[in-house]
């Protein structure tokens, strides 16, 4: 069936004016965790390292902290350095491409499921739907929800931080997994139906690559079948049932590989708090999330989300009783207006992985709830271009309906500024969460980069006062110490970070460079070894290596070194190579 022109013109208009909204973001610079996952990262800077990504955690960042098994995210890292080096125009613009193709393909998915649910043009709606679109009103009930996508302030931290880009990656690979399934259910032909089963099998299979959080694909597509398709739960015939278990063979592989890959790496790095904790604490993070994207105002790149201790706190009792009450809503919905409970279902489903029972660093991220936030884009879309109309009249409501998506438009590109630089993006931080240690580290890195050296001092005792059990904080400030000249000081605080985090590579780093500043090449040689014995990949640790081992008169040594360093893309590394092999 060929499409109608206007969801080419839904589409168009979808991507201009997304492209319009974010342009003021792609000067915008790398910001966070783009440092150790993008900047330092020696794996990402040739193809050559490709099949590192596939078995090997290291390569996925210089952090031993950060590990994980991400290849196909490595592999989109490594294009855009192949491209334009370490611009991060280069990779804002591919962040964008993705953000706006998952806008188009919920645009799409939309329009599938009106149509399925009797609700697209020349289709009747079914019994009972009071508040369904009048025929032709299908297109733009879909093109609001692919523009609100698009458009939402809370789903602009996609786009404006590259190391988000596994969030928005993996979103459009599940959406394109999803769209290829529906379009195969409605194939009239066997081998066209088989050939987009592979395609999203195969489209399934790399968002597993890229995050984890692809694993919900399964459910959420069998909860399609039953309420949109109207399948029965358990009878959805031999090939549906193959084509299930294509999915799920691979998932279990990628579950195995990924355990194997990962065995040994303390789970201690992702969170500290307590699964009973963080459980009790998502309860509410759910809501949480719906009234950001409902009221997208007071977003924060690292809020201060305060945890839940026990079951009875007042806040979880509210949460479980909210959790109750939508859990009705969608039972009694289930026939009358299943697209709504489709809707919260898709939402929970997919953010499951993340704000359940296994604890990760933060408690909440503005870019968790991204792929979930098409189930609320759904909801945004039928209350505008469905209700609404016969609440206020069609004119009325469209042009209300034009005067939410120019609102949206507004507040992303008014948070886009926020992200301009480190400086901006921390301050806000800063503004909004006084009490956090990491917003005053980062504020103070900022600083320090500008020169305010004393400013970025008192930020970093801020962050010691707040986060006493931050190794970073001490690393930092031992940093300014140590370009004052005060070596003790300097050499004091890295203890400190040393004692709370023993696997820290930064911390033998920077011993070796303070010792170096010292006039102790031989315990500055000592300190980046134990550097590389943790981050093998780090470069510049091998660098400074050659350079303390040269001042020692160890040549050999020191060329070797250097070759290694230069190996992994370090230029001054291959200059010193080039230096030491002359007679």
């Amino acid at each position: 069936m060929s499409r109608p022109p206007w969801t080419a013109v839904a589409v168009a208009v979808i991507v201009i004016a997304g492209t319009a909204v974010f342009a003021n973001s792609l000067p915008n610079a790398f910001h966070f965790d783009d440092s150790h996952a993008v900047v330092e990262n020696p794996w990402i800077r040739s193809f050559r390292h490709l099949p590192r990504w596939f078995t090997d955690v290291s390569s996925f960042t210089v952090l031993r902290e950060n590990q994980n098994y991400r290849p196909v995210l490595l592999a989109t890292y490594a294009l855009n350095y192949a491209l334009g080096g370490l611009r991060p125009v280069a990779f804002r613009w591919f962040n964008l491409a993705g953000h706006l193709a998952s806008a188009v393909l919920v645009l799409l998915l939309v329009l599938e499921l009106l149509r399925r649910t009797g609700l697209a043009a020349g289709a009747a709606p079914p019994a009972g739907a009071s508040g369904a679109p009048r025929p032709g009103d299908a297109v733009w009930v879909a093109f609001l929800a692919g523009a609100i996508f698009a458009l939402n302030p809370l789903q602009s931290e996609i786009v404006n931080y590259v190391s988000s880009r596994s969030d928005g990656l993996c979103a459009f690979l599940y959406l394109l997994a999803f769209y290829l399934w529906v379009r195969a259910n409605a194939a009239a032909r066997p081998g066209r139906a088989i050939a987009l089963r592979l395609g999203a099998v195969a489209a399934f299979a790399a968002g597993l690559l890229v995050k984890e959080v692809a694993i919900t694909l399964p459910a959420t597509l069998w909860l399609w079948e039953v309420l949109i398709e109207r399948q029965a739960g358990i009878r959805l015939g031999w090939r549906r049932c193959a084509a299930y278990a294509a999915l799920g063979a691979v998932a279990i592989a990628y579950l195995v590989l990924r355990a194997h890959l990962l065995r040994g790496y303390d789970i201690r790095y992702r969170s500290v708090t307590p699964p009973l904790e963080y459980f009790y604490t998502q309860l509410h993070a759910w809501f949480y999330y719906v009234r950001l994207f409902v009221v997208p105002v007071g977003l924060c790149v690292d809020p201060e989300y305060p945890l839940s201790r026990t079951f009875l706190e007042p806040r979880v009792v509210m949460a479980v009783v909210g959790f109750v009450g939508v859990v009705g809503l969608c039972w009694w919905l289930r026939r009358r207006r299943p697209e709504v409970t489709f809707a919260l279902g898709f939402f929970w489903l997919t953010l499951l992985p993340t704000s359940s029972f296994l604890p990760i660093a933060e408690a909440v991220n503005e870019h968790r709830p991204y792929l979930g936030n098409a189930g609320l884009c759904l909801l945004a879309a039928l209350l505008l271009g469905a209700v609404l109309p016969r609440l206020l009249g069609a004119k009325v409501a469209r042009g209300a309906a034009v005067a939410v998506l120019v609102l949206l438009a507004a507040l992303t590109v008014m948070r886009n500024r926020v992200w301009h630089d480190d400086l901006s993006l921390w301050q806000d931080v800063v503004r909004q969460a006084p009490r956090s240690g990491r917003a005053h580290l980062n504020h103070g890195l900022a600083l320090l980069g500008r020169g305010r050296t004393d400013e970025a001092l008192a930020e970093y005792n801020e962050c010691a006062r707040h986060w006493p059990g931050y190794s970073y904080c001490y690393i930092n400030r031992s940093i300014i110490y140590r370009e004052r000249g005060e070596w003790t000081r300097a050499l004091a605080d890295l203890k400190i970070a040393e004692r709370l985090t023993p696997t820290l590579f930064w911390v033998p780093f920077y011993q070796g460079v303070t010792q170096d500043a010292m006039g102790q090449p031989g315990a500055a040689a000592a300190a980046f070894a134990r550097t590389l014995a943790i981050s093998p990949g780090f470069a510049d640790a091998r660098y400074r290596r050659a350079q303390a081992l040269q001042k020692l008169g160890r040549t050999g040594e020191a060329r070797d070194e250097a070759a290694r360093a230069a190996a992994l893309g370090h230029r001054p590394a291959a200059r010193l190579q080039a230096e030491l092999a002359t007679p």
